[in-house]
């Protein structure tokens, strides 16, 4: 398995064409070899990631991202600022 700061560094390059939600998890799921709904259900750094791409790329709000992951608005805050 990739380390989540090579995969964040070699996704951002690519990320920037997925518009997304879907599609964002989808290359998130893609490049760390594990399935979407694991990855919503993961913790740590690779949710993190996921999460700060969403928002970043995805121009997603902290609210929708906290109801794809199940957590409050605030934490999703914590992760993207």
């Amino acid at each position: 398995m990739k380390r989540a700061k090579d995969w964040a560094r070699s996704t951002v390059e690519v990320v920037c064409q997925y518009t997304g939600e879907d599609e964002i998890l989808k290359l998130a799921a893609k490049v760390l070899e594990t399935s979407v709904e694991e990855l919503i259900r993961a913790s740590g750094i690779r949710r993190y990631i996921t999460m700060d791409l969403l928002y970043r790329h995805g121009g997603i709000e902290n609210r929708e991202i906290g109801e794809v992951f199940g957590v409050d608005y605030s934490t999703v805050s914590q992760v993207t600022h």
